[in-house]
């Protein structure tokens, strides 16, 4: 982006950009290093072009309000939205995996724990009443566990019929769904059209009618099914994706939940039925190329957990989801966990039975409900009433009982809900992205501290599926984050208190660190800012005053006024040296004072007022209420503004003179600004007004002759020739005369008609624009005055035809011909 280059620093030195990591058609996405909180953020910085652009500008707003208040484990979060150099700069969580792009043609099974995060973070939006309106590769990203972040709420939108702006633009047409390009209200599902496409292009390795299409393909053309692009998928994802790129609202699966529900029943059936390997499951959590071998996964299963939110634990830069291949799954011993929450040792021998056996009743149970949630998910929303655009109601609780929740035995029995606990970790997620910026450590130590660890259990708790226990954990963790943030102002307060009092007993370090504490917690707080600017000059302003007062006591009155003056410009509420300066001022005046009345007087003597008016005003500055200096500034300004008014008159005068009215009028004004009741320049400015507005209209006519073919302005400017010989019959004047001579010459001009030919066939009507019908002819002539016309022809059963004439002062033109030749 231009402008900006690695090394630069941002928002008053905060943010130093480290390189660009993408760019966009509003400006670019930066890596920077955040020197407050000391963590790598990203920046997306609007570009110079927009960053005074109402528009870009609250695309910019909305994407952070969004983002701001979805608070969701794969939802990147957004930290601040600032002002800096001119342009605004939103703050993001880093998610140093980059995009999934590099992901398309992944086997199935990897792609799969991603989409079901992405799916569940669509869900959290749905719910919450905002649709994104733009899913697609580049918008999702991976954070450094691997795990998927939905980013870019810039063109969110809330659910038709809800509350908030309406969305305009916005969107990719390669994944945008036939209602969102028709412009139809937003709708969630709008979301599973683009996610359908997500899936499809990560699946397949491209989208599913390219890269680009046009609008009007998307709305008609329907994609090849997933199953044709791709060998080997099971037969419930191939149905799942064809079913969300329906052309139909109505026909696509729904809602979002459901989605993700049917996403993890299929790579939990897939567990089931697969044969068991060593290397079955193990790839799920893993990004590509770390550790996996990709044949060796295709043999195994997928083991795929219910998305369960996790908070940022303190020292970890991104948030997770529970998903199989996770720490989260690890057994006591770090052994790889099922999607259940079971160890290899937990299963015993019944995982390797012969068919028939438990094992394979497990297996078939699982594929036969598959089989009734995708019925229930994807075919049956298609059988409702021709036209009708229902919303997108949930299924019963009961329709599918058992296909998205593990086998009995392999996790225990939930206590609480899980909803009460993740509503409190909302809240306090939101606390803690609020509150690190602030570093609490420093100034609530203890605290901060026994928040983070009650954050921790209430993770633990939260994976246990001790919901109630959760909800405690986190509750009494919200509850100190909140009295740590109720507790700013009181803290705030005490630094500065501490600060001023090291200030005025000169202990800079002391006063320095007080206030940068207080800036922590109110970086925009301008008293803080000032103090601390304050600390950092002290060490120099006591070295002015220690020179000042040496000077001082030597009689150097000068070095030491000088001395002190640097001490205040240093420090402005300094108050040592505003008493000090005072005093060495007061002493030089009584030297001064008569030198500058008798240099002031003698000024006024020579007319040289202005001068004068300086030595007594000086003189002044030295002791305000003397009267004798007062009265010579009176009497200097006097002569001042005498000297003004004559010499504004003389100009005038030679200005009229060389008939520059323009010139005189500017000092008739100046002359009474100084005096509103001068009679000569009263009467000079309405005379200067007079000739000067004269001047202008016959400077503008004489300018552009060709203005006089109309006929209204050849009356007006006959009328001003008219009032410009009698003014030059009053007062003459060689500029005036030329002026009405040229004028007079172009209006005879451009009123003496031409004759202009014109010749026809005799079968053609003729009529000219503006003059009239003209009949049947072979041959005639006009008299037309200067100016551009317009000839038209007509004849039944021929096209009409039509000529442009212009006609110019003193030159005949050629004859014109004006006949239908062209049938109709």
């Amino acid at each position: 982006m231009p402008g900006w280059l690695p090394g630069a620093r941002l928002a008053d030195g905060r943010f130093v950009l480290a390189r660009e990591l993408g760019r966009g058609g509003l400006g670019s996405v930066w890596l920077a290093q955040d020197t407050v909180s000391d963590r790598r953020v990203a920046l997306k910085i609007l570009a110079p072009a927009f960053a005074r652009h109402p528009g870009a500008r609250e695309l910019l707003r909305r994407e952070y309000a969004r983002q701001q208040a979805l608070v969701h484990p794969h939802i990147l979060p957004v930290h601040a939205l600032l002002e800096s150099d001119g342009t605004q700069l939103l703050v993001m969580q880093h998610a140093p995996g980059g995009d999934v792009r590099h992901l398309r043609g992944t086997p199935w099974r990897r792609l799969l724990p991603l989409l079901v995060q992405v799916a569940d973070a669509l869900a959290h939006a749905h719910e919450a009443g905002v649709v994104h309106r733009d899913l697609k590769a580049a918008n999702v990203l991976l954070d450094e566990n691997g795990m998927a972040c939905v980013a870019d709420f810039g063109h969110a939108a809330p659910v038709a019929g809800g509350e908030g702006e309406v969305p305009v633009g916005g969107g990719t047409v390669a994944t945008m769904s036939p209602q969102q390009l028709e412009g139809a209200a937003p709708s969630p599902a709008d979301d599973l059209y683009a996610f359908g496409a997500l899936c499809y292009e990560l699946l397949s390795g491209s989208l599913p009618l390219g890269e680009a299409p046009e609008a009007a393909t998307v709305r008609v053309r329907v994609p090849p099914s997933l199953g044709e692009q791709v060998a080997g998928l099971p037969d419930a994802l191939v149905a799942l994706v064809d079913g969300l790129l329906a052309k139909s609202p109505t026909a696509r699966p729904g809602p979002m939940a459901r989605v993700r529900d049917c996403l993890q029943a299929i790579g939990q059936a897939e567990q089931q039925t697969a044969p068991p390997t060593a290397a079955g499951g193990a790839a799920a959590g893993h990004r590509p190329g770390e550790g996996v071998d990709e044949d060796e996964n295709e043999d195994g299963g997928v083991a795929i957990a219910p998305v369960t939110p996790r908070r940022r634990r303190a020292g970890q830069g991104g948030r997770g989801a529970a998903v199989a291949g996770s720490d989260d799954l690890a057994g006591p011993e770090g052994a790889p966990r099922t999607a259940g929450g079971a160890s290899p040792g937990d299963r015993g021998a019944g995982a390797t039975r012969l068919p028939g056996g438990p094992a394979a009743w497990t297996a078939a149970a699982f594929v036969v409900l598959l089989g009734l949630l995708l019925f229930t998910v994807i075919w049956l929303p298609r059988l409702g009433a021709p036209g009708e655009v229902p919303a997108e109601a949930p299924l019963a609780e009961d329709a599918v009982p058992g296909v998205i929740a593990p086998p009995p035995g392999r996790e225990p029995p939930a206590a609480g809900r899980r909803e009460d606990a993740e509503a409190v970790l909302g809240v306090l997620v939101n606390l803690q992205n609020r509150l690190t910026p602030l570093q609490p450590a420093r100034w609530a130590a203890e605290d901060w501290a026994q928040a983070a660890a009650l954050g921790e259990r209430g993770d633990d708790l939260l994976l246990a599926r001790r919901f109630s226990d959760a909800e405690a954990a986190y509750s009494e963790a919200v509850s100190l984050l909140q009295a740590i943030e109720a507790a700013i102002p009181e803290v705030f307060d005490a630094a500065m208190a501490r600060g001023d009092e090291a200030l005025v007993a000169g202990r800079q370090a002391e006063a320095r660190a007080a206030f940068e504490e207080a800036l922590l917690l109110r970086p925009d707080n301008e008293a803080a800012q000032a103090a601390l600017a304050r600390a950092e000059a002290l060490d120099a302003v006591l070295a002015a005053m220690q020179r000042g007062a040496r000077a001082e006591r030597d009689g150097a009155f000068d070095t030491a006024r000088a001395a002190y003056a640097e001490a205040l410009e240093l420090d402005g509420q300094w108050a040592p040296a505003r008493e000090a300066l005072a005093r060495v001022r007061r002493t030089q005046a009584d030297a001064g004072f008569q030198a500058l009345l008798s240099r002031g007087y003698g000024f006024i003597g020579n007319e040289r007022y202005r001068e004068a008016m300086e030595a007594f005003e000086e003189a002044l500055a030295l002791r305000p209420q003397a009267a004798d200096a007062q009265e010579g500034l009176a009497q200097a300004e006097l002569g001042f503004r005498l000297q003004r008014i004559r010499l504004a008159q003389l100009r005038a005068t030679a200005f009229e003179r060389q008939e520059r009215w323009e010139d005189a009028l500017a000092q008739y004004r100046e002359a009474l600004e100084i005096d509103e009741s001068l009679g000569f320049a009263r009467e000079g400015r309405v005379q200067a007004e007079a000739r000067s507005s004269l001047d202008a209209k016959l400077e503008a006519l004489n300018a552009a002759p060709g203005r006089l073919f109309d006929a209204r302005v050849l009356a007006e400017a006959q009328a001003l020739l008219g009032e410009a010989r009698e003014t030059l019959a009053e007062a003459g004047g060689r500029r005036l005369e030329t002026q009405v001579e040229r004028l007079g010459r172009l209006i005879e001009l451009a009123s003496t008609p031409i004759d202009v030919v014109l010749r026809s066939d005799g079968r053609t009507e003729v009529r000219v624009f503006r003059v009239g019908p003209i009949g049947r002819f072979e041959e005639t002539t006009l008299q037309l005055r200067p100016g551009d016309y317009t000839i038209i022809g007509s004849r039944d059963g021929f096209r009409d035809v039509r000529v442009t004439l212009a006609v110019r002062p003193g030159q005949t033109p050629a004859p014109v011909s004006v006949i239908c030749t062209e049938p109709i």
